[in-house]
């Protein structure tokens, strides 16, 4: 999902969600990845309802822009199937980690 040269953005909510995310990518081909954690109240997308209820979280920044962009295919040749898959297994790796997680953590 992500061009040459472009970042992929991932949002921590915490150390923990941070090091799980980071210990899930071990093994990519395809690793552009930055993560960002929170500074005061902000937070990227959906989950922050569940930062400001101190719910940990782990988000996918979406982009590039392309992929919001209109097109007569919709870019899908932009699209890297490889990129795509490797980022769906670290996210089925990143839910099994925090699922085995100890709530204390």
């Amino acid at each position: 999902m992500i061009s040459d040269g472009d970042n992929e953005l991932v949002f921590a909510g915490n150390q923990l969600m941070d090091s799980i995310y980071l210990n899930a990518i071990q093994g990519r081909t395809k690793v552009r990845t930055i993560t960002l954690n929170s500074k005061g109240n902000f937070y990227f997308g959906e989950g922050q309802p569940l930062y400001e209820a101190c719910i940990p979280t782990t988000s996918l920044v979406p982009g590039p822009d392309y992929l919001c962009a209109v097109g007569d295919n919709g870019h899908i040749e932009k699209i890297d199937l490889d990129l795509m898959y490797e980022q769906i297994e670290t996210f089925t790796e990143v839910v099994t980690a925090i699922d085995h997680a100890k709530t204390e953590d």
